[in-house]
């Protein structure tokens, strides 16, 4: 009887976590938080939930009634920029055989510019997966997910026969974690100002990589 009505009040924090989440409003404010405090030179994982709270103008409580630690904000808030880098690729990651250079260009533009809009929460998941486990095999799954779809995809410039004589599910592989450290790790590539230079220079690197001569 006791263990039910643990299950019960579990069940109600985290339909009220949930109800709290589709205001929008707290995460907006956690992620503008979480984008200053990278800013001014913190670095997520030494962060403390009260800094957080503080900066995004919110209380403890409110910070906890909404999440229950720094990994359940992270993994809350990256489900939809993983949902937005899948949906960024399009035709590579949807019909790779009939992929011109124009399209693989517009494909990176299109995950790159998801991993500069979000860099905020890319880093603190990166950060985060080192010491939680839950993060860490959310961060592998999405970067599994990203080489899988890769993968497909130089299948697919195979059967058209539109692919490099070398290229492979290795080389697809290692292009793909390649991008996803490059973005995460080195945002500075992803400045205005450097944007559409290293745009640029990725799909030359793929291009050269994966299609044929």
């Amino acid at each position: 009887m006791k263990t039910q009505k643990v299950s019960k009040k579990t069940s109600n924090i985290a339909q009220e976590r949930q109800k709290r989440r589709n205001k929008l409003s707290v995460d907006q404010k956690m992620l503008l938080a979480m984008e200053q405090l990278l800013l001014d030179g913190e670095e997520f994982s030494a962060t403390t939930v009260d800094r957080l709270a503080e900066a995004a103008g919110i209380s403890r409580a409110s910070f906890y009634l909404n999440y229950r630690d720094k990994a359940d904000l992270v993994m809350h808030l990256f489900d939809e920029v993983q949902n937005n880098i899948i949906a960024a690729a399009g035709q590579w990651f949807k019909n790779a055989g009939t992929t011109t250079y124009s399209d693989i260009r517009k494909s990176l533009g299109g995950i790159l510019g998801v991993y500069r809009d979000h860099h905020a929460i890319l880093a603190a998941m990166q950060q985060t997966a080192v010491t939680n486990t839950a993060v860490a095999e959310c961060w592998q799954a999405m970067k599994d997910q990203l080489c899988r779809s890769s993968i497909k995809a130089v299948g697919q410039l195979k059967q058209s026969g539109s692919a490099h004589p070398k290229a492979n599910d290795l080389v697809a592989t290692l292009l793909t974690l390649a991008i996803n450290h490059v973005g995460t790790s080195e945002p500075w590539l992803l400045d205005p100002e450097q944007f559409d230079a290293t745009c640029d220079a990725w799909a030359h690197i793929a291009w050269s990589a994966l299609a044929a001569p």
